[in-house]
């Protein structure tokens, strides 16, 4: 679909499936016994989480400056003002109806230089628009601050009996199922909105000399365009990292079809808990600093990007620096990965809910919450529901703390939450809790007086 940008400049708005980049992630780990004895574990193919990468690997949790924490309970990761990596510079050139634009040349993949070739002179990316916050940002300002705390709902659930499996030969004996039993679960009714923080643009100029200034709703719809290109490029990459330690920087195999490399490995790794005090895995995933920076405002600093080399044909060999960074939700970085590539709700919806939702439910969500869930109460366990409604709230915990604040996810989410709670009160026999009675018409006093009046001839 084609659309205007501001300016008149025509831009290409695409969207990608979400399967472009379940075939994308590289996950890996590392492990460390009590010894310090490192060794290679591989997770049988049966026990592999969906979406995930098949070998999986734990290491001690790397040190960061930063201390990022749960966003429900502090404040997120405090940012750094990175130092300009080595990049060539960027010459822009217009590419308005009245200018001729040159495509790229073919031999960079550097993500800065086909930009180049998409973003307009720089009088119309900037137009005095840069410090001008836009309308998403006012209208998710305005939820803050008209934000009432609103108390926490529960749901009892009760956990389905299992029979043990047996892990050596022994005498067959009958199996006794585990018995269930029942706890409670508390959910916020809403989704808080943490207090909307701008990006800074020298975190821009950090990544891209010369687009500090650029409008970041402009910068945003550019790299959308880019979207089928840079997944491309994410699905492309082989990785073997060494099995004893996170390394600084890891080398990665991209094939021909890699139009634009990546800048960067992140290894995403979670908080230890006193329920899994073990070894933290530790998922890497490659990504381009550019599209962080442009839709996240809590980043910490980047690590220097390395030289793109020269395009050659057919599989080539590359040094990418790796990047830890830790979250809420290891488990839905990557259907946040992918939102801000392609910012497409519908696949983001098929990633978190147990079945798609309505199509007309994102434009009428209001009245289509109490429909879609009776649905989803009736066709899935509460167990199910719980585990949908832990993913949804993990992608809001990874959105405040890297400081996401896209006014078409948040109200995305905001959807997701109210349906799946909705579910889960219908499905425990509980609806009022989330679903509101509808007051009784009383007859108005007019009206009952007149009608006591007898009629006169």
């Amino acid at each position: 679909m084609t659309s205007l940008s501001r300016g008149g400049t025509p831009r290409m708005r695409c969207s990608v499936e979400l399967s472009s980049l379940r075939s994308a992630s590289l996950r890996c780990a590392w492990d460390y016994e009590a010894s310090r004895q490192n060794f290679l574990t591989i997770v049988p193919p049966s026990r592999r989480a969906p979406n995930l990468l098949p070998t999986t690997r734990y290491l001690e949790a790397p040190t960061m400056n930063a201390d990022p924490h749960s966003a429900s309970t502090s404040p997120p990761l405090n940012p750094k003002s990175p130092a300009p990596p080595t990049i060539s510079p960027m010459v822009l050139r217009p590419n308005n109806l009245n200018a001729t634009a040159s495509p790229p040349p073919m031999g960079s993949k550097a993500l800065v230089t086909r930009l180049t070739s998409s973003l307009g002179s720089r009088r119309l990316r900037t137009s005095g628009m840069a410090n001008r916050p836009s309308k998403s940002m006012l209208k998710h300002t305005k939820k803050v601050r008209g934000a009432k705390s609103k108390p926490s709902v529960r749901f009892k659930v009760t956990t389905i009996p299992t029979i043990p499996t047996a892990t050596t030969d022994v005498e067959m004996v009958d199996a006794r199922p585990a018995p269930s039993r029942t706890f409670t679960v508390g959910f916020p009714k809403e989704l808080a909105r943490p207090e909307l923080k701008e990006i800074a643009p020298e975190t821009i100029t950090a990544i891209a000399p010369g687009l500090g200034e650029t409008d970041l709703e402009y910068l945003r719809d550019s790299l959308q365009g880019l979207a089928p290109e840079l997944l491309q490029s994410l699905s492309s990459i082989k990785a073997s990292p060494p099995p004893n330690s996170l390394p600084k920087e890891l080398a990665v195999v991209v094939n021909d079809m890699t139009t634009v490399l990546p800048t960067h490995m992140l290894a995403i790794y979670g908080t230890k808990t006193k329920l899994n005090p073990g070894p933290c895995k530790v998922t890497l995933y490659p990504a381009h600093s550019l599209v962080l920076a442009a839709h996240c405002a809590h980043l910490p600093q980047f690590p220097p990007a390395l030289p793109v080399p020269e395009h050659v044909s057919g599989e080539q060999e590359v040094t990418l620096p790796v990047w830890a960074l830790r979250l809420p939700s290891p488990a839905t970085y990557p259907q946040l990965s992918i939102y801000l590539y392609n910012k497409n709700v519908e696949g983001l919806m098929k990633s978190l809910l147990p079945m798609p939702a309505p199509q007309t439910f994102l434009e009428d969500s209001v009245h289509g919450v109490v429909p879609f869930a009776s649905q989803l109460a009736e066709t899935f366990t509460v167990q199910a529901l719980v585990k949908h409604t832990v993913m949804v709230h993990g992608l809001w915990q990874n959105a405040c703390t890297l400081g996401v604040f896209d006014e078409q996810l948040w109200e995305c989410m905001d959807a997701m939450w109210q349906v799946l709670l909705t579910a889960l009160a219908i499905a425990t026999g509980n609806p009022q809790t989330m679903i509101e009675s509808e007051p009784v018409a009383q007859p108005s006093s007019s009206s009952s007086t007149s009608s006591a009046i007898p009629a006169t001839a």
